[in-house]
């Protein structure tokens, strides 16, 4: 008899289980679908994200150019990589502070990792200051 109900007992917790386990798949799928969706409206409004990603790459430059790069033109400086990590360090801070968290993550999906978001946005500060240099003779 105690047999029995021992058996009965795990019979109950297994089932308890696999119904923990059955919603808790059953969200990660409704998850999954949800990122599907999310992902494919980024893809349908990849206009708008384009014109909000360039227009606060300017933003950004705009700040660093006054800041930063302003006193190295005015002193007619040089910067060495360090200067550079350091500025394109803080172009990127400032990217991500002026598009605020959720457009920066739906960025990070259109670019497939935040990685390549960073090496798109220091190859655009690269190009942004060599253009820079060109109009001030620096």
């Amino acid at each position: 008899m105690t047999i029995l109900l021992i058996l009965i007992s795990i019979l109950a917790i297994l089932n308890i289980l696999f119904f923990i386990l059955f919603i808790s798949l059953k969200s990660q799928n409704k998850d999954l679908i949800s990122g599907i969706k999310f992902t494919n409206e980024i893809i349908s409004q990849f206009d708008l994200y384009n014109k909000i990603l360039n227009e606060k790459i300017q933003e950004s430059y705009d700040i660093i150019l006054v800041r930063d790069i302003s006193v190295y033109i005015n002193n007619k400086e040089n910067f060495d990589d360090k200067d550079f990590h350091g500025l394109s360090k803080s172009f990127c801070l400032y990217f991500r502070k002026f598009t605020g968290r959720p457009i920066y993550n739906r960025l990070i999906i259109l670019f497939g990792s935040e990685n390549q978001l960073i090496e798109y946005l220091v190859l655009r500060f690269n190009k942004l200051l060599m253009e820079t240099r060109l109009k001030s003779n620096f």
